[in-house]
């Protein structure tokens, strides 16, 4: 089985959504398999990077453009949903916006 490859924007390891709910069922799910995450700042991207154990960004650009990512899940407030999504439809890859 080929699985998706899943980018987190928002995994921030101190807070949020992603680490209470999104990365803990996607890691559940044998199709699904977590290849990044992005965070805004540079020391707690650097913090999800030890933590989750794959790439970890402060730029979503950066996750958006990643080869294995193929599903961008955006967990990030409402303000800034709809360019995360635009900007991850536009790179070709499949969203999940909460």
């Amino acid at each position: 089985m080929k699985r998706i490859g899943v980018g987190i924007i928002g995994a921030s390891p101190e807070r949020g959504w992603a680490v209470w709910a999104h990365i803990p069922a996607l890691r559940a799910l044998p199709q699904y398999e977590i290849r990044a995450v992005s965070t805004s700042r540079r020391e707690s991207a650097e913090a999800a990077q030890r933590i989750f154990q794959v790439d970890a960004y402060d730029n979503p650009e950066d996750l958006i453009r990643h080869n294995g990512v193929d599903l961008v899940v955006v967990c990030v407030k409402v303000p800034n949903h709809y360019p995360l999504v635009l900007a991850a439809l536009d790179a070709g890859k499949m969203v999940y916006c909460e």
